[in-house]
């Protein structure tokens, strides 16, 4: 999930090297996680034309609309988990008040 969200949410061009150096792990994990990226179809390797040595990670149309679901996802968890701080109940539990008043101590 680092490097897809480091590819997606950071300026590249990224490059295995860039992106084991910033996330701070090995070349070889930052490959594996590449080849399952790939596999899913979420981000590409792509030669540098400069330096053939070089390998640039692409991102894809597949992994944008991820970007984007997860984006969404995280919206409407942090919508529901705001309204329900501010007086909201939860169907599956106690409303807040029941909830906050548990956490304290004085009563």
């Amino acid at each position: 999930m680092a490097v897809f969200l480091t590819v997606y949410l950071s300026d590249g061009p990224h490059t295995v090297r860039g992106l084991a150096q910033w996330l701070n792990v090995s070349k070889p994990a930052i490959t594996r996680a590449l080849d399952r990226l790939g596999e899913l179809d979420i981000a590409r390797r792509k030669l540098d034309p400069m330096d053939r040595r070089s390998v640039h990670v692409q991102r894809t149309i597949r992994g944008a609309e991820l970007l984007q679901e997860v984006r969404d996802t995280m919206a409407q968890a942090e919508k529901q988990t705001m309204d329900w701080i501010h007086g909201g109940t939860d169907p599956n539990g106690p409303n807040p008040p029941q909830t906050m008043a548990a956490f304290n101590p004085r009563g």
